[in-house]
């Protein structure tokens, strides 16, 4: 299951670290993070279309990961 945190939506030549949790680039979930905290700290840098782009990474990231454990989790008509 670990090979489905690393990310297919990036480049391993540009992001050799492409593990969402523990890699590098704006696709893990600590660059999501602090994205986010943006809005907080300094609400002028907060880029919504960046964080759009890193959520959906990340969210197509996890739900493979969630299909490789359990099948399709995110259909419909599954009776999870």
């Amino acid at each position: 299951v670990e090979y489905y945190f690393l990310s297919q939506y990036v480049s391993v030549v540009e992001t050799p670290f492409r593990h969402v949790f523990h890699g590098r680039g704006d696709h893990t979930l600590s660059a999501l993070a602090d994205h986010l905290s943006l809005l907080r700290s300094a609400p002028h840098l907060f880029d919504e279309a960046r964080f759009r782009r890193q959520l959906a990474l990340f969210t197509w990231t996890l739900q493979g990961a969630a299909n490789a454990l359990s099948g399709d989790v995110w259909n419909i008509d599954n009776p999870l």
